[in-house]
């Protein structure tokens, strides 16, 4: 699966799971943002270990990795890579 297919199925997830339908861009800082909050983060990492099929070290879990739906993707990639 592509950056791009990724950054699709997050967006998707985020809006219709994380932030009650509110739209934003690819290039919103979703935390400064409040599109999604801390609970949301980790509810994010859930649904990204299960349908990407990794697993998100703690050391990975840090809020420069989850600004923006490009950053999410890149540790999505990073993680499927085994150089996370």
């Amino acid at each position: 699966m592509d950056a791009e297919s990724v950054q699709k199925e997050i967006h998707a997830y985020i809006q219709a799971e994380l932030n009650d339908g509110i739209a934003f861009d690819r290039d919103a800082d979703l935390i400064q943002e409040g599109l999604i909050d801390s609970m949301g983060v980790m509810k994010l990492i859930v649904f990204l270990e299960k349908q990407f099929h990794i697993e998100i070290e703690l050391e990975e879990i840090t809020a420069e990795n989850f600004e923006t739906l490009g950053l999410i993707s890149n540790l999505v990639s990073r993680t499927r890579d085994g150089s996370a």
